[in-house]
Order: structure tokens, then sequence, then C-alpha cells
């Protein structure tokens, strides 16, 4: 059986955790080992280190990287979950808002859909030069 509130709770303690470290361990908790990721610009992969790669990878773009839950809804096993994604690439302050999809089966997500402007990371990594060299290499093993 599903509990989407402790679901939801579970994301927002781990996304308040000090570290990206201990912000993974928590998602650990909640997210298949072999769940099933898809978001705009990238390619559908299956597994948790893709998404522990994903966020390290964002991390190396985004400085002060910070991830807070806003908001969640559940219907059946769909949990939906806004987060607030901020941080800086260079010296230009991002905000992004997203809005995944979690299908639950039990305690466990076993599907990751995001829903956001995927424009909204890009433009400001276009406009900060120096950022493009971390972003190429995050963004090719995205596609690999």
């Amino acid at each position: 059986m599903s509990d989407p509130a402790a679901f939801a709770e579970t994301l927002r303690e781990a996304w308040s955790r000090p570290t990206l470290d201990e912000a993974l361990a928590g998602a650990r908790l909640v997210l298949h080992p072999d769940v099933v990721l898809s978001q705009p610009l990238v390619r559908t992969r299956r597994g948790f280190h893709h998404f522990e790669r994903d966020m390290r990878g964002l991390a190396r773009i985004v400085r002060d990287l910070r991830v807070r839950v806003v908001d969640w809804e559940a219907a059946g096993d769909d949990v939906w979950v806004t987060f607030e994604v901020t941080g800086s690439v260079g010296r230009r302050r991002l905000r992004i808002l997203t809005r995944d999809r979690f299908v639950l089966a039990g305690a466990v997500a076993r599907e990751r859909r995001v829903h956001m402007d995927g424009w909204a990371l890009v433009r400001p990594i276009l406009a900060t030069p120096s950022a493009w060299p971390r972003a190429l290499a995050v963004y090719l093993r995205l596609l690999f």
C-alpha cells in the first residue's frame, strides 16, 4: 500500500539536509534502485545511479544548489511534487520551479517524470560563458 504523505515528507526531509550527499541518501529511501527517470532535453534512463549523477552534475553547474519541496498532492499511486531549485550560475541567481510526477509502488517511486521549462536552466548557462565547459561535460554524460 502506497503512503503518499510519508513519501512526500521523506522527500522534504531529504532535500532539507545541509549537503548534497545527505540529500541523496534521503532520496535513496524513496526512489527505487531501478527508478525510471524522464525529463526535458534528456533521454529516459533507469536507475538511482542516474538520478544521483544528474544531481551531482547539476551541482557542478549551479553553485550553492538548493532544492526545496514546496507542495505536493496525490491521486492514487501518482504523487505530484513541486520543487523550487535555487542557486547561482556565474553571477546569475537561478530559481526554477519543477513539478515532478512520481509513480509509487509501495513506499518507493518506480518512476519520476520532471515537468519544467528546460530553458529556465539553459538560458543562464548560455549567458555565462565560464559555465559552458562544465555544462557541456554534464550534458554529454546525460546523453550517453
